[in-house]
C-alpha cells in the first residue's frame, strides 16, 4: 500500500510538475507577444490620433480658406467697392442665403458706418476687426464677441476693400457664429469616441460640445492639466498627450490650423480608445487559461500512463510473493 501511495505521489508530482512547465511557457510567450504587440498597437494608435488630428485641421483651415476667398471675391464686385449700398445688400442677402453658416454681413466705409445684410447701419469703428482690417492687407480673426446686430456671440472675419488705385475704401466683414464651430467640434472624435474643442491664440475656446466653454477660457481654469497642453497647441505644434480628468486618463490629440492661427484637439477617455489593446489582453489571459488547462489535462495522461504499468508491475511482484505463479 505505502509503494501504490508512492507511485501515485509521482504521479501526482508529475502532473504538478508538466503543468508549471506548460504555465511558465504559456505565461512568457504570452507576455512576449502582449507586450510587443501592444506597445506597437498603441503607437500606431497615437500616430493615427495625431492623423485624425490633422486632418481635421486641415478641414477646418480649409473651410475658413473658402470664407476666405469668398470674401475676396465679394470685395471685388463694383457695386460694393463703389458703396453702392442699396445694391450691396441685395447681394448680401443672396450670398447669406446660399450660405447659411455665416451669421451675417458687414459693409462698413472708412469711419466705421457699417451695412448689415439686414439693412441695420451700425457703427463698427472700435471693434477690433475693423481696425484689424485696414492695418492688414490679409483676413482679421476677431475675438469672439457679441455682433450688435444679430446679438450672438461670434468670431468676424475682416478684410479691406481697395479701389482700383489699391487704396483702401472701406471694410467687408463675414461673421461665423461660435455655434456653427461648436458643431463643427461635437462632429470629431477619435475612433468613433469623445469629441473635438478648437481654442484660438488667446486661448479663448471657439468651438466645444459644452456651450459653457464657448468665448472663454474657462476650460482651462476647469482642466489645469489642460494648461501646458494648449501652450504646446498654440507653438503650432501636432502631437498627442495625456492628462487626468475626474480620476480618469484623458488621451488628447492636437493640431494647428494654419488658416486662422487657431488650434484643434480632441480628446477621448484612453481606455475606449485603446480598447484594442484590453481587448488583446482577454484573449492573453485566456490563452494561458486554456494553454494550463491543457497542459494539465497532458501532464495527467503522460503521468497515467508511465505510473500504471509500474503500478500492475508491482500487484504482480505481490502475487508471485504470495506464492501465486499463474
Amino acid at each position: 500500500m505505502k509503494k501504490r501511495f508512492a507511485i501515485s505521489s509521482i504521479r501526482t508530482r508529475m502532473v504538478v510538475l508538466v503543468s508549471l512547465v506548460f504555465f511558465i511557457i504559456a505565461v512568457g510567450v504570452s507576455a512576449f507577444f502582449y507586450f510587443n504587440a501592444s506597445s506597437l498597437i498603441r503607437t500606431n494608435i497615437l500616430r493615427e490620433a495625431v492623423l485624425v488630428a490633422e486632418h481635421n485641421a486641415e478641414t477646418v483651415s480649409r473651410w475658413f480658406k473658402t470664407i476666405e476667398d469668398e470674401m475676396f471675391l465679394f470685395s471685388q464686385i463694383p457695386e460694393v467697392r463703389k458703396f453702392d449700398l442699396e445694391q450691396a445688400q441685395r447681394l448680401m442677402q443672396a450670398l447669406i442665403s446660399e450660405r447659411p453658416e455665416y451669421g451675417g454681413i458687414l459693409l462698413a466705409d472708412l469711419d466705421g458706418n457699417a451695412l448689415t445684410v439686414e439693412g441695420h447701419m451700425i457703427n463698427i469703428a472700435q471693434r477690433d476687426y475693423f481696425v484689424g482690417a485696414l492695418a492688414d492687407k490679409g483676413v482679421f480673426y476677431s475675438q469672439p464677441m457679441i455682433t450688435q446686430a444679430t446679438d450672438l456671440a461670434t468670431v468676424m472675419l475682416a478684410r479691406a476693400i481697395y479701389d482700383e488705385h489699391n487704396q483702401a475704401v472701406g471694410v467687408l466683414a463675414f461673421s461665423v457664429s461660435l455655434e456653427q464651430l461648436q458643431s463643427i467640434a461635437s462632429d470629431m472624435s477619435l475612433a468613433g469616441y469623445g469629441y473635438g474643442w478648437l481654442v484660438n491664440e488667446e486661448k479663448i475656446v471657439l468651438g466645444h460640445p459644452d456651450s459653457k466653454y464657448l468665448g472663454n477660457s474657462d476650460l482651462f481654469a476647469d482642466e489645469n492639466a489642460l494648461v501646458p497642453i494648449v501652450e504646446e497647441m498654440l507653438a503650432d505644434n501636432s502631437g498627442v498627450d495625456m492628462f487626468r480628468k475626474n480620476n480618469t486618463d484623458r488621451l488628447i490629440a492636437f493640431a494647428p490650423i494654419n488658416t486662422t492661427g487657431w488650434a484643434i484637439a480632441l480628446e477621448a477617455y484612453e481606455q475606449d480608445v485603446m480598447g484594442a489593446i484590453a481587448s488583446m489582453r482577454q484573449t492573453a489571459v485566456i490563452i494561458v487559461v486554456l494553454a494550463v488547462a491543457l497542459g494539465s489535462l497532458l501532464a495527467y495522461i503522460l503521468a497515467t500512463s508511465l505510473a500504471n504499468p509500474i503500478i500492475r508491475l508491482q500487484e504482480g511482484a505481490e502475487r508471485i510473493a504470495a506464492g501465486n505463479l499463474e
